[in-house]
């Protein structure tokens, strides 16, 4: 969710420091920099045990009425079940499952008004 916030969003968050979870967490502000503009360029982002030693993730947007995005759908796999392949595997149903609960959530915000 962080790769869809604002430039200063994202300078507060790193602000605080960037604690490492992991040996696999990546801490470093021009790497996180890098990773989240790799994560918007494709469209969901990939962890590789970054936060969970032995777990992964790929995860999309869902995004809100406002175009905003608002949660994320995340498959968390054993990490040596990520491979690029595997992920091709995945997208399709993720992206359709994220595009279906975009529009889910959308029709309720607008019925709360």
């Amino acid at each position: 969710m962080l790769a869809h916030r604002s430039s200063l969003q994202v300078k507060e968050y790193m602000r605080g420091g960037l604690r490492r979870l992991t040996e696999s967490t990546v801490a470093s502000p021009d790497r996180v920099a890098r990773e989240l503009a790799g994560v918007r360029r494709r469209g969901y982002a990939v962890s590789r045990q970054e936060a969970v030693r032995g777990l992964g993730g790929v995860a999309l947007p869902i995004v809100g009425l406002g175009g905003e995005v608002s949660a994320s759908l995340t498959l968390v796999p054993l990490a040596e079940e990520i491979t690029e392949a595997s992920i091709r595997t995945w997208l399709p149903t993720l992206r359709a499952a994220a595009s279906s609960l975009s529009q889910v959530l959308a029709s309720r915000w607008r019925e709360q008004g």
